[in-house]
């Protein structure tokens, strides 16, 4: 028996409606787990939500529609998680009345908007590929192992405008939401080298190993789509002081490099192009060497960087953490004319919601950033570099509050970023 809906739905009832719609077309059995470019059936989509409130969430920069395909952007997971938690005004709804909402739609209700059609069945996800970070809980908006917000972090904000090699950006295109990568679809009996990625095989360190096996195998491991340990093992400390960069604790280690690069890495470099890698894991034996005869390498002590830099120590509070330090080549033209490394700083705020800090450098515009287990989000960022704006060496971020307004963020950065080209990596 199919529950029917005949009556048009306004306010709350329209906000559980939509975010019940987009629930039940990831697969999902709560709402919290509703997830940034995890592809969804378009058709059945504006069917369920209507045409308008589908192109009123494209407009906006929420939905990406990619023809028979569409998937929340990471700015439209963020509204969906800020409707559960409350922080939406008069949309703001509870995880109760999504779910309602979300079981009715499971039991053949037609659309309010969809006229006399029955929607018999609803198709689940479209694809089984595996989906990029999902939305954490409303009730905690921290960094955990298990639940994960959105990449990008503002609703406001679109990504930084994208060219393929060899061609010219269009000078006369406004900003617009990036396309969220699309999981693709298996081949039939594509054979173990289609497979979907298991995981890389596990790290065993044996001290009997000949030392470039134990960095052979380490470097092989992957810790996210694009990025993988050797990309974070290379350390001029280690180099010239003759220490191998090889973690104590690998499977931590390891653990912590997955958590940096799936929640904050890869939507970094999904919105910035390619990211060079200045200094990411030391040892412990590395990083104190970095920091004797008072700071000798520009490294903190090991009790600062644990959880940091030291990505296989956990830090006072029993936390994981790891921090790299990170080069944008595509912004260095526009910080060498200019010497404004903060809108940068803002795209990063406004795009990245799970890091945990950010500290900016002076040469390259080179920035730490950090993820950090259990611990607030978009936390800080602070710099060595004067401010132009300013004068000052003053935080962007303090406590998790920024110092400027949304519409004098965004500014900033589209200012800044209008006449860059950034390629996307495929």
């Amino acid at each position: 028996m199919h529950c029917r809906l005949d009556r048009q739905l306004t306010g709350k009832e329209l906000s559980a409606h939509t975010l019940a719609s987009f629930s039940v077309l990831q697969g999902h059995g709560e709402p919290g787990q509703i997830r940034a470019g995890m592809p969804m059936a378009a058709g059945t989509l504006k069917k369920l939500i209507g045409n308008t409130a589908f192109g009123y969430w494209v407009k906006n920069g929420w939905l990406h529609n990619a023809g028979d395909r569409a998937s929340l952007t990471g700015a439209g997971a963020l509204k969906v998680a800020n409707r559960l938690a409350g922080r939406d005004g008069g949309y703001s709804v509870g995880q109760d009345a999504v779910l309602q909402m979300a079981d009715i739609i499971r039991r053949g209700a037609r659309s309010p908007f969809a006229g006399g059609e029955a929607l018999e069945s609803i198709p689940g996800p479209v694809s089984a590929a595996p989906a990029p970070p999902q939305v954490a809980a409303p009730s905690d908006i921290r960094s955990s192992a298990t639940a994960r917000p959105p990449s990008p972090a503002s609703e406001t904000a679109g990504p930084i405008k994208r060219a393929r090699p060899g061609s010219k950006a269009d000078p006369s295109s406004s900003l617009s939401p990036a396309p969220t990568p699309q999981p693709q679809p298996q081949p039939p009996d594509s054979g173990p080298a289609c497979a979907p990625r298991q995981g890389a095989p596990p790290f065993r360190r044996s001290s009997a190993g000949p030392l470039y096996r134990q960095l052979e195998d380490l470097g092989r491991v992957r810790l996210s789509e694009n990025f993988y340990m050797r990309d974070f093992l290379y350390s001029e400390i280690a180099y010239a002081e003759g220490i191998p960069n090889l973690p104590e604790n690998p499977e931590l280690a390891i653990e912590a490099g997955k958590q940096l690069c799936e929640r904050v890495l890869e939507p970094l470099q999904a919105g910035v192009g390619r990211l060079a890698i200045r200094s990411a894991y030391r040892s412990p034996a590395v990083n104190a060497k970095g920091a004797e005869n008072n700071n000798q390498y520009s490294c903190a002590g090991n009790e600062r960087n644990r959880a940091a830099h030291i990505w296989d120590q956990r830090d006072e509070h029993g936390r994981m953490g790891a921090t790299a330090c990170v080069v944008v080549p595509a912004f260095q033209s526009c910080y060498e004319r200019t010497g404004d490394w903060t809108a940068l700083a803002w795209w990063i705020h406004d795009h990245v919601a799970e890091f945990h800090s950010l500290f900016f450098f002076p040469k390259l515009a080179a920035f730490n950033i950090r993820w950090l287990e259990d611990a607030p989000l978009r936390d800080s960022i602070r710099t060595h570099v004067r401010n132009p704006n300013t004068g000052d060496k003053a935080a962007l971020v303090v406590r998790g509050v920024p110092t400027l307004s949304d519409s004098a963020r965004a500014e900033s950065w589209r200012r800044a970023f209008d006449s860059i080209e950034t390629y996307a990596n495929d």
